[in-house]
């Protein structure tokens, strides 16, 4: 402190990087990344192993006690979690595990999408 009692330039430095440390921090970050299509829920949860990482084409995730039908009438199909390229999975539960390697995966396509991750709290959300 100074002598007059307010914050001397030292102490006003280490404020601000703070500030700026929680702005970073707290920033909203946009990660490019692919979903594999599957024509049945059989086929994805195959792949991994989780109800909620599927989802149909009609915007629902598949529960644990719901049907695992294979036909694709109607025309829906399913869509397994967000891959980034360096093989990072962004799980409809908010977990985000690494070292997949989408050449594993049973999925014939992919679809383009992006998830957005929040700095505070660590949580994402799903777009495209």
């Amino acid at each position: 402190m100074s002598d007059s009692g307010g914050m001397d330039r030292w102490q006003w430095l280490v404020v601000g990087a703070a500030a700026v440390g929680m702005v970073y921090v707290n920033a909203d970050r946009s990660v490019e990344t692919r979903r594999p299509r599957y024509e049945t829920l059989t086929d994805c949860q195959r792949d991994w192993n989780d109800p909620s990482d599927c989802e149909n084409t009609s915007g629902g995730a598949a529960s644990s006690g719901g049907s695992t039908g294979g036909g694709t009438g109607g025309g829906r199909s399913w869509y397994g979690p967000d891959i980034d390229k360096d093989g990072k999975v962004y799980h409809a539960d908010g977990r985000v595990t690494s070292g997949h390697d989408v050449r594993t995966l049973s999925s014939t396509s992919f679809r383009g999408s992006h998830v957005t991750r929040s700095g505070f709290g660590g949580g994402f959300s799903r777009g495209g």
